[in-house]
């Protein structure tokens, strides 16, 4: 059974402490993340395993490795990550994620509301549903150079709306590797 991974270790009750739940189930209780409240209210967070002493009545062996360090990375990179998705969603500029095989894997809200699509209609289709017939051939020559190069800039297509409008747009698109 899993244990609750607690971001306040004040709310960690003894019953769920690794060493409680081995004695008491008579288990292994590996990979539980406890914070430690120090002085001055600085968290200490140690990843905790423990495991019953074959024995009768001998208690239970307890291991713990200091995480307070991957913690404190885990928070940074999942901040950085909000950041970058609250960029790209609000983008004044048409956006697009699109994997190596051409399939749009994410799109920005200023590109739905432009061109009237629902992101569940975009997603997963193939980039070619964005364009035009005019500019279909010439969208899939820079698809296949951006591929190579990893970069296209300053080309001129024609874009599609769900309701059959088409606009003119600049591409500009890197490779993210």
């Amino acid at each position: 059974q899993p244990i609750p991974k607690s971001e306040d270790p004040s709310e960690m009750p003894p019953a769920e402490w690794a060493s409680v739940i081995a004695l008491q189930e008579n288990r292994t209780v590996a990979n539980c993340e406890m914070g430690i409240v120090k002085p001055g209210n600085e968290i200490f967070w140690i990843n905790v395993t423990a495991s019953p002493l074959p024995m009768e009545g001998h208690g239970v062996v307890v291991t713990y490795s200091d995480i307070t360090e991957k913690r404190r990375i885990e928070t940074q990179l999942r901040d950085s990550s909000n950041r970058c998705r609250q960029f790209f969603e609000n983008a004044g500029v048409y956006s697009y994620l699109v994997s190596p095989e051409g399939i749009i894997l994410e799109v920005n809200q200023t590109a739905l509301q432009s061109l009237g699509y629902s992101r569940e209609e975009l997603v997963g289709q193939p980039l070619s549903a964005l364009y035009a017939e005019e500019s279909l051939d010439q969208a899939m020559e820079l698809f296949q150079r951006w591929k190579i190069n990893g970069r296209v800039r300053d080309a001129e297509l024609m874009i599609k709306a769900k309701n059959g409008d088409k606009r003119w747009v600049i591409l500009n698109a890197d490779a993210v590797r």
